[in-house]
């Protein structure tokens, strides 16, 4: 089960375990942006987890499919530049 348990509000944007491990290549916005390409791969199409090495590729959704809820939020931010 996943459930939110404290929500703790910054000053500065954290770093991700991503974007530590490989800044160049993984920004903080990295992961709603399917128009952003991974330096050495595309991010258009995905695979479902559980569907095997075989499973059809479908077409990735921004914001990870949850679009017209949260869209809103990068109002006006360059996805492209702020991957």
């Amino acid at each position: 089960i996943k459930s939110i348990v404290k929500i703790t509000l910054v000053e500065e944007q954290p770093p991700t375990a991503w974007n530590e491990y490989s800044a160049h290549e993984y920004g903080f916005y990295s992961n709603v942006n399917p128009e952003r390409d991974h330096p050495r791969w595309s991010q258009k199409y995905e695979r479902r987890v559980g569907g095997g090495l075989f499973a059809r590729q479908t077409p990735t959704a921004k914001f990870n499919g949850y679009g017209d809820e949260v869209a809103h939020l990068y109002a006006g931010m360059d996805l492209i530049v702020n991957h």
